[in-house]
């Protein structure tokens, strides 16, 4: 299984809007009940972030969609635009995200898990999320597979 995590371009987990981190950092999950396995596959460059850079409002960035975008049929295809990007993914993990990236990314197969905003690390988000999934209870080890 792979999982999408947004980062800073230090590797550091991205507080804001999935959709204008820099990029993804994608880990692999393998293993089964009583060994769990996690390594980093790949970091994605986010096209949107180098493309919009400087033009991000301030809404998009902190996630606040205005009344008026969220049932905007051009706001709404922004959030799809974060499949094309994490594709293959079974779990996006973020900090905060809007129901409209929440209804996209499921629509695409992708589930949204919530990371608390204690959490800064990348590694950490993963953890959090293994354990938050229920994985915990089934589970003896956890290694880094790296």
């Amino acid at each position: 299984m792979k999982v999408a995590i947004p980062v800073d371009s230090d590797n550091t987990l991205y507080m804001q809007n999935p959709y204008t981190a820099p990029q993804f950092a994608i880990y692999r999950i393998e293993g089964d009940r009583d060994s769990l396995h996690y390594s980093i596959d790949t970091i994605i460059e986010n096209p949107k972030h180098t493309l919009a850079k400087t033009t991000f409002a301030n809404t998009q960035i902190d996630c606040n969609c205005l009344e008026a975008e969220v049932n905007c049929f051009d706001h709404i295809c922004e959030h799809y635009s974060l499949l094309e990007i994490i594709s293959g993914c079974k779990y996006l993990l973020a900090v905060k995200y809007c129901q409209n990236t929440s209804n996209a990314l499921k629509n695409g197969g992708i589930e949204v898990f919530q990371i608390p905003t204690i959490i800064k690390q990348a590694e950490s988000a993963l953890k959090n999320f293994l354990i938050g999934a229920k994985y915990a209870s089934k589970i003896s080890n956890i290694h880094n597979g790296a």
